[in-house]
């Protein structure tokens, strides 16, 4: 049986400054793709909870109180895990451009 993958690809998300609101949240999506997105003016840009596998390729978050954010699922118990990050971008953000709060496998290349 192969696994499913989410593939999200070429979509802009204005989150327009809205309080507590993030443009992107992948919420226990075991296994994803994020190409050539842009997200900014949110909370969050790009909000990862409990994915297990992920690629995040030309990634753009800007604006943002907090750019790219990888994080557990309390209820799960589901941890980041296996995350590559290409050629994505952190612009911008006033608190945190990279917030990778729990989790292992972490591969950042040119952030």
């Amino acid at each position: 049986m192969t696994a499913k993958r989410l593939v999200i690809s070429g979509i802009e998300v204005d989150a327009n400054s809205v309080a507590n609101c993030d443009a992107i949240r992948l919420t226990a999506v075991p296994n994803f793709t994020l190409r050539n997105v842009r997200a900014w003016n949110a909370r969050t840009a790009i909000d990862v909870v409990g994915s297990l596998l992920g690629k995040l390729d030309g990634v753009v978050a800007r604006n943002s109180a907090t750019g790219f954010k990888f994080r557990d699922d309390p209820v799960a118990t589901c941890y980041a895990n296996a995350i590559r990050m290409d050629s994505c971008r952190a612009l911008g953000c006033t608190s945190w451009g990279l917030d990778f709060g729990k989790g292992s496998g972490l591969l950042v290349d040119s952030l």
